[in-house]
């Protein structure tokens, strides 16, 4: 009996073939699991896995995207340098990317969005669609392939079913999904598709990062002017009263504390000059730099402040710190 796969000559009484393991039967073959199946070449998964890598890109950006814009909306930028908030952002970023490729694997057209494209889709040894239980151990195979410093996949075109390390692994092969299928024409497509991602990745990169860089510092700018008016009502207050300026901030007013962007607030008792530090754990921002209010009197002997920095660009100042 030649296996309608691989053309070896079994025994007539074979169930399975002994050279790539295909179901024999005659029940196998009226469910269509003889049919030939073509296995899918190198540069075939090759362009898949990198449109699958593109897609998950993406949502990586709009996740990342949501965030800068929670961050422009509440102010506050502190908890992303947070450890804890990275590793649950990254742990969600894994989860994603499991769920996606197990439950596109295992659904029933049997591939990923960029296998899927490609007209190719995973299958066990015996061309039967996998369970996700399958398909998660597929994708944790696949940790072989990378620690063998792709090796795993550079051996794919020469094995007899072009299965690659983790499809070895876990007993699944690739193939195409039919063979008269034409790709050039999605080809041409997944080419462009790329062709448009790499700039605006490249967009993102050198226009969006500085931009958001921006946002944040004018927000910690923003927030730190606001403490600066109230230290400054505050001392405004003391001096109206007691005829002399504090000898720190808290006599002025308790109350009056820091903020998640502004560590410090020091006050010169002589001359009454305040000095707001920004916090040194602010990296996107406005880190370890001041915002420096000074008095000056009026003929009748009225505090009018003036406020300037040396360390904070000048475009990000309003008109009358500069």
């Amino acid at each position: 009996m030649y296996c309608p796969q691989c053309s070896y000559n079994n025994l007539s009484t074979t169930r399975y073939c002994k050279n790539c393991d295909l179901d024999l039967s005659p029940a196998s073959s009226e469910s269509g699991s003889t049919d030939v199946l073509i296995y899918a070449g190198f540069w075939m998964r090759f362009f898949a896995a990198l449109l699958d890598f593109f897609l998950l890109g993406a949502v990586v950006i709009a996740l990342l995207l949501l965030l800068a814009g929670l961050i422009v909306i509440s102010g506050r930028d502190n908890f992303i340098h947070n450890p804890l908030a990275e590793t649950i952002f990254v742990t969600i970023i894994i989860c994603i990317a499991i769920f996606y490729y197990v439950f596109t694997t295992s659904s029933g057209a049997c591939s990923t969005l960029g296998k899927r494209w490609l007209n190719i889709k995973v299958l066990d040894i015996y061309g039967n669609k996998i369970t996700p239980q399958h398909a998660l151990g597929r994708l944790m195979a696949r940790s072989m392939s990378y620690l063998s410093f792709y090796t795993g996949f550079l051996i794919q075109p020469f094995t007899t079913r072009k299965q690659a390390l983790h499809d070895l692994l876990a007993k699944t092969i690739v193939v195409r999904s039919s063979e008269n299928t034409k790709i050039s024409i999605k080809a041409t497509f997944l080419v462009l598709f790329i062709a448009l991602m790499i700039p605006i990745l490249v967009l993102f990169a050198t226009a969006g990062v500085p931009a958001f860089k921006q946002y944040i510092q004018k927000i910690q700018l923003k927030k730190g002017l606001q403490l600066g008016e109230k230290a400054t009502s505050a001392v405004t207050r003391f001096y109206v009263n007691n005829r002399r300026f504090p000898v720190a901030i808290s006599d002025a007013d308790r109350y009056l504390g820091t903020t998640p962007h502004v560590t410090a607030i020091e006050i010169n008792q002589f001359d009454g000059e305040l000095t707001l530090a920004f916090s040194g754990e602010e990296r996107l921002g406005l880190r370890n730099k001041h915002l420096i209010y000074t008095v000056t009197f009026d003929p009748a002997h009225n505090i009018i402040w003036k406020c300037h920095s040396s360390d904070i660009e000048s475009q990000l100042l309003p008109a009358y710190c500069r």
